[in-house]
This record gives C-alpha cells, structure tokens and sequence, in this order.
C-alpha cells in the first residue's frame, strides 16, 4: 500500500537515497519550488518505524494496508506496530540548486492545501518560489515554519530535476514475506542492503529532521512521469 490520499490522512492515527532539506537554526531561511502541480499531486505514505542494525533512530517502511483493510494485510500491523502517514515533500532548493525532501508530519498536508489553493490562480504551483523560514531553536519542539510567495514565473515540472520516490528510498520497501520475517526474527534478511545511516534526529510537531543522510543527485526528467494518485 503505502500511498496515501490527502484526504484519508486523518484515517490513520499517531500512536504510539535522497538529499534532505533542513533549516538548522532559529531563522534560517531557504528559497524552494514545492514540486506539486496541484493538490491531486499530494501523496503521503503510511510507514512503521522499526529498529535496523546501523540505523539509531530506527527506519521507516512501509505500511502494506489501507486503513480500512483487514490488519492482515500488513504483518507489522498485524503484530501491533504503530502506523504513522507522513509526508516526504519533494522541493527544488533555489538557495542550493538541487531537489531535496522535506519530511513533514501529517498535518502539514492542511497548509500545503492552503497554498496550493491560494497560489495556482493561473498556471501551475511548481511556478511558485517561496521563502521557507524557521521559528525555532535547534532541539526545539514547538519549531514552525512559515511559507512566504516571493516570486512566480513559468518554470515548470519538466525543467526540473526529477524528484526521488520516497519508497525505496527514505522509506524500506518491503515485501509482505520481508516484514513476516522481521516480526519473528526483529531483522530483515541478511540479503539486504545496508540501511541507511542516519543521524541524530528532532521530532517537531510530529514531524522529523534528519542530520544526516547520503546524498543522491537526481537525473533530468525525460520524460515527465506519471505520479501514483489516489
């Protein structure tokens, strides 16, 4: 399963390699493309977060369930592991010239809907670029961020890089027999890659900020690809 629709984010309750994007400290500001054309573009994924030998703070994989399946479906779920919808956000950094994915707690998704609903009166919202801007120490869990427009032209999704699709990526895709192996075994197959290193990480109003994380230059779009829609 994994993808969510916007509209089902609210089904799924909080119990319980790509290159990031990461503002460090109390008014650090960034100027990004957020690489939707519109809301139907908005996807997020239902992950478990689970312990993996090299990973501090644990991975996430990916929910194999809709919310209103059978827990069957899903060996973690199944087992009792907590799912959580988050939302990796693809951004083109302007300040950096490359794509970058912000993760983004559920709730996020209300305040990309009034962007995208406020910012696509004519054309695209990839057309937008905005200055994301930090309120909040480093460590802080109250952070928030403010979005503000401060231009808007004709670039478009095919001009960009292609965005990394979070599942495989940030997100461990794992096969229905994978994820019976790790309830039994508390690991995944030794015929595994290595996970990903992460560092230490900030959890902000649900969401997440990852230190550290490889870094992956993505390949020019050729052609546009189709998104998975829901």
């Amino acid at each position: 399963m994994g993808r969510v629709n916007l509209n089902d984010f609210d089904n799924y309750k909080s119990e319980g390699s790509a290159s990031y994007f990461k503002l460090e400290d109390d008014g650090s500001k960034a100027e990004v493309r957020f690489m939707y054309n519109d809301i139907d573009d908005v996807t997020g994924t239902a992950v478990h977060t689970v312990d993996v030998e090299g990973a501090k703070w644990g991975r996430d994989v990916n929910c194999l369930r809709a919310y209103n399946e059978p827990l069957d479906e899903c060996p973690l779920c199944k087992a009792g592991y907590n799912t959580k919808v988050k939302l990796f956000v693809p951004l083109y950094n302007v300040t950096e010239d490359e794509v970058q994915i912000w993760t983004r707690p559920k709730s996020y998704g209300s305040i990309l809907s009034n962007l995208i609903s406020r910012y696509t009166k004519k054309g695209n919202f990839v057309n937008n670029i905005f200055e994301i801007e930090r309120n909040g120490k480093k460590g802080d869990k109250q952070t928030t961020y403010r979005e503000y427009q401060v231009d808007c032209d004709d670039v478009e999704l095919d001009d960009l890089p292609e965005a990394p699709d979070p599942i495989g990526t940030v997100v461990m895709d794992k096969s229905f027999e994978e994820l019976e192996y790790y309830v039994k075994h508390k690991e995944f197959p030794s015929s595994d890659s290595k996970p990903i290193r992460r560092g230490r990480a900030e959890r902000e109003d649900d969401g997440e900020d990852v230190d550290e994380e490889p870094r992956r230059r993505p390949s020019r779009r050729t052609p546009a690809r189709n998104e998975d829609k829901f």
